[in-house]
């Protein structure tokens, strides 16, 4: 589908904002998503191929993670769509807002806690169990005969397999609950207190929302969401210490083997990634 106009995207924006019905507002959410599932649906195909160092594969798992992500955006997309047409000068701004949260949504849905290597052998497990279900055209189940016949096709051993796939289990029974689980007042999740953060103009709210945001997150989520905001780092994920090396690097001052000042610098540098994100969204001026 081609593009909406200025005019038919400030419809639906109206629509959406101002419906007296969750059908009729429902369906303009959905008729605007669908102008734009082309390109978010690349986008989020990009991010994780960069993940997976070009060897994401499609399979049941990775085509429920994509749709996950591509809901992300959406709703993010749509929820700044009163500011926003293909013909605004902010669609740069926009895509790269999109981008940020596509990183975030990966780190924190697919990616929690492993290392890169892990992460590879992840892929490496995942192009195998293809393989084999194309040579012995049957679906791949956990077995010892299996376990071997995987490690023969992928180059791993049985052991970094059975350990790889616990981690992969473990990851997916946290990620379920990672954004969507209510963690702020009056059910919000932490998807609710970004989305808040990032956008609203009631300061007061922004840094409520922030807070909540921020003590939401543990040891390891804090420094798996500083990780992502590292550019420099090319968003590989690094050990805590090597975040407080770069913290000093930045002018901060981090008295070391102390966790609770640690966490706190993590803390700010998250605080500085909302505050640029905010500035992202701010469409208003853009305009």
């Amino acid at each position: 589908m081609s593009k909406l106009t200025r005019d038919q995207v400030m419809d639906l924006c109206f629509v959406i904002h101002n419906a007296q019905s969750e059908e009729e507002r429902n369906s303009a959410k959905v008729e605007l998503a669908y102008s734009y599932e082309e390109e978010v649906t690349q986008l989020c195909l990009k991010k994780l191929q960069e993940m997976y160092n070009g060897n994401f594969i499609k399979n049941e798992a990775n085509e429920e993670m994509l749709e996950r992500l591509k809901e992300v955006c959406f709703d993010t997309l749509i929820e700044r769509t009163e500011h926003y047409s293909p013909e605004h000068p902010s669609h740069a701004s926009l895509m790269t807002y999109a981008d940020r949260w596509l990183k975030y949504a990966i780190k924190m849905e697919t990616n929690r806690g492993m290392t890169e290597a892990q992460v590879k052998n992840i892929s490496k497990i995942h192009n195998a169990q293809k393989y084999f279900e194309e040579i012995y055209d049957t679906e791949w189940y956990e077995s010892e005969e299996n376990l071997i016949e995987l490690s023969n096709l992928s180059g791993l051993s049985v052991k970094v397999i059975k350990r790889t796939l616990e981690l992969k289990r473990e990851s997916v029974n946290m990620n379920t609950v990672s954004l969507y689980a209510p963690v702020g007042e009056d059910g919000l999740t932490r998807a609710d207190l970004l989305e808040d953060t990032c956008n609203t103009p009631d300061r007061e709210l922004k840094t409520k929302s922030c807070r909540a945001f921020l003590n939401s997150l543990n040891k390891e989520e804090t420094a798996i969401l500083y990780t992502m905001v590292d550019v420099d780092n090319n968003y590989k994920p690094i050990s805590e210490r090597e975040g407080v090396r770069l913290l000093e690097a930045q002018g901060f001052s981090i008295q070391r083997g102390t966790l609770n000042n640690r966490r706190k610098a993590l803390k700010r540098k998250v605080r500085a990634f909302l505050d640029k994100m905010e500035v992202l969204c701010d469409y208003d001026n853009a305009a």
